[in-house]
Formats: C-alpha cells, structure tokens, sequence
C-alpha cells in the first residue's frame, strides 16, 4: 500500500512538471522575423560581434612526458550579445513560468538552443576531446535581457605539450592552452579574455605542483591563403616536477648501493 502511494506521488508530480513544461512557448515564437541563426548578429554591419571567453581548470593530470600530451579538466564560458533579440529577449523571459525573477534570465535547451546564433571555436593543438556523459547535459545556455547570452561547457582536453627533460627531474615545463575561431576572422569576430588570469581549482599533480594562477595572453595568426588574421587565447600553465619522489624512489636508493659497494 505504502509502495503503490508513493508510486502515485511519483507519478503526480511527473505530470506536473511535464505539464509545466509543455506550457511553455517555443523560442522560435519570439524570434523576429528573418532572424537566421547561421548569421552573425552583425552580418550586414561594419563592425565584428564581441564574444568574452573564460577557462577554468578544474583538474589537470595525468601529463605523459613520452607522448608529449597534457590532460586537463575544463569549464568553457562565453558571452555575447546578440542586438537582434534585444526586445524579444524580455519578452520572452516574462512570458516563461519558470525563469529567475531576480537575475532574469532563462535556460535554453534542447532544440530552442538550436535555434540561436553561437560561436564557434576550437582549441588549437588538441589531441583528444571529450564531453563528459553524465546524468544531465554538461552544457548549459542562458538568454539574458537585452539578447545577452552565457553558455557554459565542461570539457576534458588532451592537447600537445613540447616537454624539455634537459634538466629532468629538476625541470620546469609550460604548457598552453589555446582556443580560437575557425568560422570568423578578427573583421567579423573578435575575442577576447574576460580577465588577465585564473585560479587553478586543483593546482597539484601526481608529478608536478602547478603555478596556481594560470596567466593569459593572446596573439594574431595571419592566414595567407585566406588573407585573414585570426586572434588565438591563450593560457600558459607552469609545471614544476616534483623532486622528492624522485630522490625517494631514485636517488636515495642508487646511493644506498654505491655505499654498500664500498664499504663490501
């Protein structure tokens, strides 16, 4: 008895939420007429569409010196403005049951965040990308007044890191992490960091002990064959290998044998 009322609890509430849900109107409702989500939101203008990108690392590791490769756990946010939904923005938080009265803004899902113009990017001298499976998607996108848009996106990267073990196990290495536009150059798009720098959120390896503040820059790429320049972010993390586990697990015990020779 008490299993089949908790099933009918369930159930209730299921109805609820889908028919909550079901209630609400379709992004595609709000958009004005002759928006194109292939089109940028300054296609037609002179001027390039602004989109601010911030990084966080969340865990780094495991770093192979013999495939010269780095891992790294990552949380890509963007924001732009896009001018075309600046009035349909509000009215479509307004008319949506379920958004934040006090940040005003709503989540888009599924197909209606299909439906909006994105940028798009790549992360330069990328080995491996993956998008973590969970329960829940690992992306989200909101609109905000005024066509202001967030998303957010977690990422475990493998990219390439020239490692230097001249000086091993004493050795420092620098790894970046870079991302930039594949569709628009820096006339159409332009990017750039949200801030100068970040704070690693597990700063240690196995191997290493990480700079927790990772430093960003940025540089211009000249294509010829396009005769384009593209803007590339960069983020460049220091690595300094820790030294007492090899002496520990190396140094100590290979002196410890050159002692017992003597002394035999």
């Amino acid at each position: 008895m008490r299993e089949s009322s908790r099933t009918m609890r369930v159930l209730t509430v299921l109805a609820i939420f889908q028919s909550a849900s079901s209630s609400q109107q379709p992004i595609s409702d709000f958009l004005p007429d002759g928006y194109d989500q292939y089109k940028r939101p300054s296609f037609g203008f002179e001027r390039a569409d602004v989109c601010n990108v911030t990084i966080a690392i969340y865990k780094l590791g495991p770093i192979s010196e013999s495939d010269m490769v780095m891992t790294a756990d990552l949380y890509v946010r963007l924001e732009w403005t896009d001018h075309r939904l600046n009035e349909s923005s509000a009215e479509l938080i307004n008319a949506t049951k379920h958004h934040d009265p006090k940040r005003g803004f709503i989540s888009l899902v599924g197909a209606d965040a299909d439906k909006v113009w994105r940028p798009r990017f790549y992360f330069k001298d990328a080995v491996a990308e993956e998008t973590p499976g969970t329960v829940s998607s690992s992306e989200f996108l909101r609109l905000h007044r005024g066509g202001t848009f967030l998303s957010s996106k977690r990422v475990i990267l493998t990219s390439r890191c020239d490692v230097d073990l001249a000086f091993f196990p004493m050795d420092v290495q620098v790894c970046d992490i870079c991302i930039e536009s594949y569709q628009y150059d820096d006339e159409e798009q332009l990017i750039a960091w949200s801030s100068s720098e970040t704070t690693l959120l597990t700063p240690n390896t196995a191997k290493f002990s990480v700079n927790p503040v990772v430093v960003h820059y940025s540089r211009k790429t000249h294509w010829d064959d396009l005769e384009a320049d593209y803007t590339t972010l960069c983020m460049s993390v220091r690595l300094t290998r820790k030294l007492t586990m090899y002496l520990v697990n190396m140094y100590l015990p290979s002196m410890a044998l050159v002692v017992l020779s003597w002394v035999s």
